[in-house]
């Protein structure tokens, strides 16, 4: 299903001048400063509503300066994308006994 995701990064260092960028398809959607309270002091991170149609989507943490940690990513639909007009119209369903029912999970969850 096409929609809107938020993710969320935790990332600590002992430096607040240390930066990651997370990129997403190749488009750059933030740079973070790390918290700068230790390396077991993790902030969260957040960027919302970013769109994405179906299919596989490339999700990229850049360390852009070092020395910064990641702790967790997630990933987590918010809403769903307005439907975009088919400019040919559907073609028939397949006879009943060859549907195959496919069920899509709407989140995604990575911790260390």
């Amino acid at each position: 299903t096409a929609g809107n995701v938020d993710i969320t990064v935790s990332i600590s260092s002992y430096n607040p001048t240390k930066q990651i960028a997370l990129d997403v398809d190749g488009e750059e959607l933030a740079v973070w400063n790390a918290p700068g309270n230790g390396w077991d002091s993790f902030a969260d991170r957040v960027v919302t509503n970013i769109p994405l149609d179906v299919g596989d989507h490339e999700l990229k943490l850049r360390f852009l300066t070092g020395q910064t940690n990641v702790c967790m990513i997630s990933l987590v639909y918010s809403d769903p994308l307005p439907p975009t007009p088919p400019s040919t119209p559907p073609p028939s369903p397949p006879p009943a006994s060859t549907r195959i029912k496919m069920y899509h999970e709407l989140g995604y969850f990575w911790q260390c």
